[in-house]
Formats: structure tokens, C-alpha cells, sequence
């Protein structure tokens, strides 16, 4: 009995020395798994529509990979923002996922903030660029949280910002213990995860976007259906919708790896009749090498460069095409 009693309180203290000892190293370098699982634990909660699976916890804020990411009381990373827009103004919607959230950057660098004071200079109309970016959405999430909130914004246009992992299915929210309050068993399932993937190159996150795209596979179907209905609720608001397609960042400059997958979302929206924005040029041309416009070394979510690239290539949209910027709610 005294042995039993003495090897669990030492496996106890040993598991809390752990978990201190991680804190003290990820408090020294933000670590990219830990960080997520912070930005899970502190600002997510689960959805009432179990298609959103999850969403941000109205008026959450935490500092996550250096910068602070405070939501708003209706669950957005921006401005707190009246449903009802101020007659004379422009108001875009914007939909998304962590890329669209400016994950590791400041509020006023994200492309949303950006746009607004550039695209109020073509034509002098006041803009308002409502964030709404969700970690972790693809094209389902994205879709039911325009239909079950985002449309009451009555937006002039709305806009997605379209990543190839949006075709991915959507996440089951699961609530575990044990990794929602154990900082370390998180890092060793990071480490155990970065190992195993290591192992197995073959099955590595190139195949895994290849596969996504393939014909007939149902995340990419359900992905087409949701943008096709993102479409058909923005027409049926008298709203404009147009999609600008995000690169993957790791490797964008020389032998684009996804182009293939590139090429049929592009076809997708083309035969949609969906207006696109692909980003990959202004990406190609915008940094002389790939890890310019990542966050950190081993996250290459845009940074702030990252993010005024997107902000270049959506601006050069409307420049070119000035008529997509008037309303139809005037019409």
C-alpha cells in the first residue's frame, strides 16, 4: 500500500514539475501548438449549430503570439459594430478563418483594417471592413455563420478569403480535461505528432492538400456547396460576393505544390459565375523568399508583409474593376 501511495505522488510530482518546466520554456519563445491550444482554451467555446462546431467567446481577450487578440460582444475580432450601417458608407463582410482573424498580428496591420483606408481612397466613399475570421472555419463553418449571423450586417459586399484548407471537414468540438488544462500533455502530444509526421514524409501536408481537392471527395463537395450558398444569400441581400484565394505560404516562389488545387478552385468559382482575386502572383512578386510573410519560423501564417500583400492584390481587384465597388443595395 505505502509503495503504491509513494509511486503515484511521485508520478504527481513529477508531472507538475512538467508542466512547470513547459511553462517556463514556451514562456521564453511562444510555441506555435501551444499557443493554438491557448487561443482553443481562452477564446473559443462551442457553437450552438453544430455545422459552426465552435466560436469565439463574446468579449474574450488574451495575448496570443505577441500580440493581443480581443472579440468583440458579438463574437468578431474588431470593432464593437452596429448591425445597422451609417447611411453614406460602405460596409464589406468579410469571411474567413484563422488568416482572416490576423493570427500573430496586431489589429490595425490585419488586411481588413488596411483595406479600409485604401479603398475609401478610390472613390472617396467611407469604408467599413467588418473581420469576421474564425480559427479553424472552412468553407461549411464560414457559410453558417453567414447565414445564422453574418447577414444581418447588410453588407454592400461580402467577400471570403479562401484557403486550401477550407475544404477540410468540419472539426467535432471536443472538451478534454486533461489536455484543457495540462500545458504539458499538450506539448507532449505536439512533439509526439511533429515526430510521427517526420516519419511518415509520404503522408506529409502535400499529399494531404492534394487529396483534398480530388473529385468527389466530400469535404471539397460540401466546400463548393457552402461557397456556392455564401453566393445565393449574398444575391438574395442584394449584396455583391467575391472570393480572393490565399496561397499556401510555405512554399509560394518557385514550383507551386498546390497548383493543381489552385487551378480548380479557380475553375470552380469561374464556372460559378463568383468573381475572384488570386493572390498567389501578388505572393510570388511581394517577397523575395517564402519565410518574409510568415509569423515565425515554424508558422507561416502571414505577418504583417504577409498581410499587406493580401491588402495589394484585393486593392488591385478594385482599382481595375471600380463598378465592383458600388452597392446594389441602391438599385
Amino acid at each position: 500500500m505505502k509503495k503504491t501511495l509513494f509511486i503515484t505522488l511521485y508520478i504527481v510530482f513529477c508531472f507538475f514539475i512538467f508542466e512547470i518546466g513547459t511553462y517556463i520554456f514556451v514562456g521564453i519563445k511562444p510555441y506555435y501548438d501551444i499557443e493554438m491550444w491557448r487561443y482553443w482554451t481562452k477564446l473559443k467555446q462551442k457553437a450552438p449549430d453544430s455545422e459552426m462546431s465552435h466560436q469565439h467567446v463574446p468579449g474574450a481577450s488574451a495575448d496570443l503570439y505577441g500580440v493581443n487578440i480581443k472579440i468583440n460582444s458579438k463574437g468578431l475580432r474588431d470593432r464593437e459594430i452596429k448591425y445597422v450601417k451609417t447611411p453614406g458608407e460602405r460596409r464589406i463582410l468579410f469571411l474567413g478563418d484563422s488568416l482572416t482573424l490576423g493570427w500573430g498580428v496586431p489589429f490595425e496591420s490585419i488586411f481588413t483594417k488596411l483595406l479600409e483606408k485604401d479603398l475609401t481612397n478610390i472613390d472617396k466613399i467611407k469604408t467599413e471592413v467588418i473581420n469576421t475570421g474564425v480559427g479553424n472555419y472552412n468553407s461549411v463553418q464560414e457559410f453558417t455563420y453567414y447565414k445564422n449571423e453574418g447577414y444581418k450586417y447588410d453588407a454592400d459586399i461580402v467577400m471570403l478569403l479562401h484557403f486550401i484548407n477550407d475544404a477540410e471537414p468540419t472539426p467535432i468540438y471536443k472538451e478534454s480535461m486533461l489536455m484543457e488544462k495540462s500545458i504539458f500533455v499538450v506539448f507532449l502530444w505536439s512533439q509526439l505528432t511533429e515526430i510521427w509526421a517526420k516519419a511518415n514524409r509520404e503522408k506529409g501536408f502535400q499529399n494531404y492538400y492534394a487529396e483534398l481537392y480530388e473529385d468527389g471527395k466530400p469535404g471539397w463537395e460540401k466546400s463548393k456547396n457552402a461557397i456556392k450558398g455564401m453566393r445565393d444569400l449574398s444575391k438574395k441581400n442584394n449584396s455583391k460576393f467575391i472570393v480572393a484565394i490565399c496561397p499556401e505560404l510555405r512554399f509560394f516562389k518557385e514550383g507551386y505544390p498546390f497548383i493543381n488545387a489552385h487551378k480548380k478552385i479557380k475553375e470552380f468559382l469561374k464556372d460559378s459565375q463568383i468573381d475572384s482575386i488570386d493572390l498567389l502572383p501578388f505572393f510570388k512578386n511581394g517577397a523575395e523568399r517564402e519565410e518574409l510573410v510568415w509569423v515565425s519560423k515554424e508558422d507561416s501564417h502571414p505577418n504583417i508583409l504577409g498581410n499587406k500583400i493580401i491588402t495589394s492584390g484585393i486593392l488591385d481587384y478594385f482599382n481595375r474593376n471600380p463598378n465592383k465597388l458600388e452597392s446594389n443595395k441602391n438599385s
